[in-house]
């Protein structure tokens, strides 16, 4: 049998279903927590299917999350913050700035427009609950803008005054920061040779070989058409080398946003009032706390700059795989406050046989896909009767993939002995792992 060699991820239509498991928060915490050879327990009674819960074990020790919180604090914190307007007089009162604004009833839109007036043109419009910057409009100048900023929301509307600044986001960790991540808007850059629409599909090949954000490409849609209008361009139109062209307004990383690592350069004066904020609202385990400041390396004494919201169920996952920067393992970081005792474990190999499925090409592609996810990787071949495959990963990664396998309507057990390849067709099966 063939020696396994790992390989980098490969963006390919087989593999984008693996980077999407393994990028996804809950994905990537879970890899994390198998890594220090952790149980992870899914079948837990639960009506909440928004975020269902599920538990992680290590020997008598078992925590249950909703998503990447804890199911307690975390999720408590989590329903809590959802009422932007109560966030933000809660920091207020706390002595830490936010956005003048306040809160409006859409269905009383001429008293809501003059109310959007006072706080000062331009402003923002967002929903009263939300993330992910859904709903959220910028530049908001006159009624027809306000009009159509609010009837995609619900009845009660937060308006704020529009600030200019960079866009951060802060991650905590019981209490202390542990990365920070610069957000851009969809944005190319012109090399004075490509189109706008050909930018666009070469950063999109980058972003579907990065776990983190093969899911949120840019799409070119009437914002960005609009956008590229007030820049005087069209999307088949040539930049001018070294021109960066903004396709969307909002900061978003799921609307193709750029994720650029900014951990090492957080002021300890940004770092002191992030280290407040939990405690200000239940001492959650995990706090992402977005920021708009000038620059989020100089003191804040000496620049304008606002907590803008806060998350109690950020996206670890874009600070593991920046667009730029250094990757932050955060993941392991959340595993080891919850399992204190927790080490990294050293992978094992194991041989495992098991009969086939009737649905051959289907079972196999999603028995790649969840190796992967777990982080479980080898080789092995598949004969007319049964699978034979060498794995190696921790005992919690294999005895997880094991279980999905058994789920699945396979009879397996481990074996020493490999099956007879002498009078049975064989067909190669390699299971590499995606770069962590």
């Amino acid at each position: 049998m063939e020696n396994f060699t790992p390989a980098p991820p490969i963006p390919t239509p087989d593999t984008l279903p693996q980077l999407r498991a393994l990028g996804h928060k809950v994905g990537y915490f879970q890899r994390c927590l198998t890594d220090h050879d952790i149980e992870i327990v899914t079948r837990i009674k639960d009506t909440n299917k928004t975020n269902p819960l599920w538990g992680a074990r290590l020997n008598s020790e078992i925590v249950t999350f909703r998503s990447v919180m804890s199911s307690d604090a975390g999720y408590e914190t989590f329903r809590a913050v959802g009422d932007k307007a109560w966030t933000k007089t809660r920091l207020r009162d706390a002595g830490i700035n936010t956005p003048m604004g306040t809160l409006v009833n859409k269905e009383r839109l001429h008293e809501s427009f003059e109310a959007a007036a006072q706080v000062g043109l331009p402003c923002v419009v967002k929903p009263k609950a939300g993330s992910h910057g859904k709903g959220v409009t910028l530049n908001v100048n006159t009624f027809h803008d306000f009009k159509r900023a609010v009837d995609q929301l619900d009845r009660e509307v937060i308006v704020e005054k529009e600030i200019t600044g960079q866009d951060y986001r802060v991650v905590t960790i019981g209490g202390k920061v542990v990365a920070g991540t610069l957000r851009k808007p969809a944005n190319v850059v012109g090399d004075g040779k490509r189109t706008v629409t050909q930018l666009v599909e070469e950063k999109n090949q980058q972003r579907a070989a990065n776990p983190s954000l093969c899911r949120n490409l840019i799409n070119i849609d009437d914002e960005s058409t609009a956008l590229l209008r007030e820049q005087g361009l069209l999307a088949s139109d040539t930049p001018e080398r070294g021109q960066t062209i903004r396709l969307k307004r909002v900061a978003n990383i799921g609307s193709g946003g750029d994720s650029i690592d900014v951990t090492d350069l957080i002021h300890p004066g940004f770092a002191e009032i992030c280290a407040r904020i939990p405690a200000l609202f239940n001492s959650p385990e995990i706090l992402g706390i977005d920021i708009l400041a000038s620059d989020i390396s100089l003191p804040p004494d000496n620049q304008d700059w606002v907590v803008l919201e806060l998350n109690a169920n950020p996206d670890i996952d874009i600070h593991r795989w920046p667009h730029k920067g250094t990757r932050r393992d955060i993941g392991s970081l959340l595993v080891r406050h919850y399992f204190p005792h927790a080490e990294e474990a050293t992978p094992k190999s194991v041989e495992l046989t098991f009969k086939r499925s009737k649905n051959d090409e289907k079972f196999r592609s999603s028995l790649r896909s969840r190796a992967i996810e777990f982080g479980v990787w080898g080789t092995g071949f598949v004969t007319n009767e049964e699978y034979f495959l060498r794995l190696e990963g921790t005992t919690a990664a294999l005895d997880r993939l094991t279980n999905w396998i058994l789920a699945n309507g396979s009879t397996a057990r481990l074996t020493a002995t490999a099956p007879s390849q002498e009078s049975d067709p064989v067909k190669q099966l390699t299971i590499r792992p995606l770069e962590m």
